[in-house]
């Protein structure tokens, strides 16, 4: 590591090297910032969008209950509690400029990609600072792809970006913050894995994917499995939270409503809803 800082101090001395590498780095933030400047647009996209209109009457209207109503409406399979507040900030604030949720995805991105970079700074064992910058030029070009244009275009994907940050800066957290005692650290990644779990499905398995790193935390066999079944805890607890009034209905080949009334139906539910959220990353 102090090899590796070493090598990035004197990097930064070779004014062309340096430059150069600020110039890769810049191509694809750029570029990105470019496509939504050029190709966004200043309207409501989708029914998903629109149906946001019905929580912004709700708050103009001080109707706290029909605020929080709206709020915990699902959109499709999804809690996105986080990411309407955000809308509903964004719009009254911009008289609802569609431009700002684009800027909120880009930034939320850009953040992330930051912390990528100091993960890979604190955790990377390479002796060549080629190699470590080229990991990270390969990550900041993916992050910023075009390949998807429409979220970058879509200020509704939001939630995706909040859940990437959550995720990202939990385990930033957990490698670093060397003040912060296991304990504290474990509740900061508790609160950004519920922000994450309630910013869409894909959200919850934010505790799944991070267990590795709890696994890394300092202390006896007996701690850390009582952190771990801790954490798997919460995770059950906010999946449970998350199921009430959830409701998936399945439409059969010949789009007949199936309705549940029996105990082992709304089970079938509960059933569908996870092995939705564990599909939903890996299916799009």
């Amino acid at each position: 590591m102090k090899l590796l800082e070493t090598q990035i101090e004197e990097a930064k001395n070779d004014s062309i090297f340096y430059k150069f590498i600020w110039i890769l780095y810049l191509v694809p933030i750029l570029s990105t910032f470019w496509l939504i400047k050029r190709y966004g647009v200043d309207v409501p996209v989708w029914v998903d969008q629109w149906s946001l209109v019905d929580l912004f009457e709700a708050i103009s209207s001080i109707d706290l209950s029909s605020v929080l109503a709206e709020l915990w409406e699902l959109n499709n399979n999804h809690r996105m509690i986080f990411p309407k507040i955000i809308f509903a900030v964004t719009a009254f604030f911009s008289n609802w400029n569609i431009f700002y949720e684009l800027y909120w995805s880009f930034s939320l991105a850009l953040i992330t990609f930051l912390l990528i970079y100091k993960l890979s700074e604190i955790t990377n064992r390479t002796q060549s600072i080629f190699l470590f910058h080229a990991t990270n030029i390969i990550t900041c070009f993916l992050m910023f792809s075009w390949v998807q244009y429409s979220n970058w275009l879509w200020g509704f994907q939001i939630a995706l970006y909040l859940i990437n940050f959550c995720v990202i800066l939990a385990i930033f957290i957990f490698a670093s913050f060397s003040k912060f005692n296991s304990r504290t650290k474990l509740k900061l990644a508790g609160f950004f894995c519920i922000i994450a779990s309630f910013s869409s499905a894909q959200g919850l398995m934010s505790w799944l994917a991070l267990i590795p790193s709890i696994s890394t935390l300092e202390g006896s066999p007996i701690q850390k499995t009582k952190r771990l079944f801790l954490w798997l805890t919460s995770f059950v607890f906010c999946s449970f939270i998350y199921s009430i009034q959830y409701n998936s209905i399945p439409v059969t080949e010949y789009y007949d409503i199936v309705i549940y009334n029996s105990i082992w139906d709304k089970f079938r539910v509960y059933i569908h809803f996870f092995f939705n959220v564990v599909a939903a990353p890996l299916t799009g």
